[in-house]
């Protein structure tokens, strides 16, 4: 048919009706253009798909009908305008052949809009290729709905335009199956929002990449719901990089299972809050191990429950910064905890801590533990805990502690412990120690322990100390010792003591402290040569004095 653009806009509709396919097919560019609606709408379905690919730039679109859009080839999709494409309505674009989809430009499939999107067949959506997914928009993409989505293969779903991660739904999110969730681009997942992360179903999650996990940001974590925590491998939770372990809620850490702890590295732990530390389940911690115990600061430690540090094991312990704990978490140490603590813990108590030991723990405490001790924390020490530690424990005090001890705590001590001190433990009392002194404690010290006392602290014996010393202890005291006895000292002594001592004792007694002594004691002095030894002292005494006991001691005839 040869015509020209004039007579084929005045062809009426029954004309047009009329023409065969032979006639579409030589229809021009122009002439095409020309159609009207009316024209184009009475168009037989076999000359739309007639007319020449080159043609069909200038076709009304929209006039199309279902059946009409049903006959457009590859070759004339791939010749419309972007433009034209965007003009199809959503009751013909259903109709659209997979082909001619499949064929569209990455222009033209820009174009369609959401609406359009919405109306594509299943099929035409499942024909997507990749490189058109890979232009999709965040509308185009969020408009489809989670089934089609779901349709998609792995190559499909790998191709979605990274910048159109926004328009994923939560319900497209929980369609994809582990498979397509694996082969969404890395860059896209960690772009997700923590809404649309949610939408992730947990079993689909734990098939995602550690790098991918690595890529997501503190608020990406802290917006997976629980459930996603608990299902994370413990791969993908030892990824996380440290500075967005900060996400983590205290709800999601009580979540954490305990094989997702044990695989944490120490760098993790020591980046958790003191919050996070604390929120982690007790029966967890012995999870944690040695490795990541040890790797725990201080301050995390302070944040531990009581039954947290009790549901350590003892390995965990001896690796502990135990200067990080609380006098209440210190307190609740039981003996099979504490034993396992190295020196160097308890050596770093502080003073509180020292005395929050309940004296359960410190009675099974060993002696390098308790040797450990800083003065200090010795010091520090209640009266239940100093009558509480043991013999063993006493006898192996270092000097430094020893002399460290209080007055009012050497006055508590059991006998039997004062006697653990040994010959060198007595000897490094200080005089205000050994003054204080109970009454049994000196009953209990033997000549051995006795004779340990430095000669510069017999002084500070009481009158009533010296009173209760044991007669053959007190025999055991050397010359120097008796020498260092005052005045009021050597008055306390008893008959039987002064009997006990033997001469060179006797002729050590200074002059003072003999010239202390009354008639009473004197005369019980046996045999006569004691007294003799005590004569060359009086001759330094008053005549008087000297008189009364020449007097006294010898009734009948008194020596010169």
């Amino acid at each position: 048919m040869t015509t020209t653009s004039v007579a084929i806009s005045s062809l009426g509709t029954s004309q047009i009706a009329a023409l065969t396919t032979a006639d579409a097919q030589d229809l021009t560019a122009a002439q095409v253009s020309l159609l009207s609606a009316a024209q184009i709408g009475v168009l037989t379905d076999a000359n739309v798909a007639a007319i020449d690919a080159d043609d069909m730039s200038g076709l009304k679109i929209s006039a199309l009908s279902a059946s009409q859009t049903a006959k457009i080839s590859a070759s004339q999709m791939t010749a419309l305008s972007a433009s034209q494409v965007s003009s199809f309505l959503t009751s013909s674009i259903s109709s659209l052949p997979t082909a001619a989809v499949n064929a569209m430009t990455t222009a033209q499939f820009a174009a369609i809009t959401t609406n359009l999107m919405v109306a594509l067949s299943d099929s035409a959506v499942d024909a997507f290729s990749e490189t058109q997914l890979g232009k999709i928009s965040a509308s185009q993409l969020g408009s489809l709905s989670a089934t089609r989505v779901g349709n998609f293969d792995t190559g499909q779903v790998s191709a979605i335009n990274v910048s159109a991660v926004t328009g994923f739904t939560t319900a497209q999110l929980k369609g994809l199956s582990a498979a397509q969730i694996a082969a969404l681009p890395t860059n896209m997942i960690t772009g997700l929002t923590t809404t649309q992360l949610q939408g992730v179903d947990v079993a689909d999650l734990a098939t995602v990449d550690i790098s991918v996990i690595a890529g997501f940001g503190a608020s990406q974590i802290a917006g997976l719901s629980t459930a996603q925590v608990y299902g994370l491998l413990t791969a993908q939770v030892a990824a996380i990089e440290t500075r967005d372990l900060s996400g983590l809620t205290t709800a999601q850490m009580v979540a954490l299972q305990a094989t997702q702890l044990a695989n944490m590295g120490t760098d993790q732990v020591r980046a958790l809050s003191t919050a996070q530390v604390a929120a982690i389940q007790a029966a967890d911690y012995t999870s944690l191990g040695t490795t990541n115990s040890a790797a725990l600061l201080a301050a995390q430690v302070a944040s531990l429950s009581t039954a947290q540090v009790a549901a350590l094991a003892t390995n965990q312990l001896n690796v502990l910064a135990t200067s990080g704990l609380t006098t209440a978490q210190v307190a609740s140490l039981k003996a099979s905890n504490i034993i396992g603590l190295s020196t160097a813990q308890t050596g770093a108590f502080n003073t509180a801590q020292a005395r929050s030991i309940t004296t359960a723990a410190l009675v099974a405490m060993g002696s390098d533990q308790i040797q450990a001790f800083p003065t200090n924390d010795l010091v520090s020490l209640s009266t239940s805990q100093v009558v509480a530690l043991t013999t063993i424990q006493y006898a192996n005090l270092n000097t430094n502690q020893i002399a460290a001890l209080t007055t009012s705590q050497v006055a508590v001590m059991e006998t039997r412990d004062v006697q653990a001190l040994g010959t060198s433990g007595i000897a490094t009392l200080l005089a205000a120690q050994i003054g204080s002194l109970n009454t049994a404690q000196i009953v209990g010290l033997s000549s051995g322990t006795l004779n340990a006392i430095e000669t510069n602290d017999i002084s500070s014996l009481k009158t009533s100390q010296i009173a209760n010393i044991e007669t053959a202890d007190l025999a055991g005291l050397s010359t120097l010792q008796v020498a260092a006895m005052g005045t009021a000292q050597v008055a306390s002594l008893t008959t039987k003591q002064l009997q006990a001592l033997n001469s060179d004792q006797l002729n050590f007694i200074t002059t003072a402290a003999t010239a202390s002594l009354t008639t009473v004691q004197i005369v019980a002095l046996t045999p006569i040569s004691s007294r003799r030894s005590l004569l060359r002292s009086l001759r330094q005494c008053v005549p008087t004095k000297l008189s009364q006991w020449k007097h006294a001691m010898w009734p009948s005839s008194a020596p010169s």
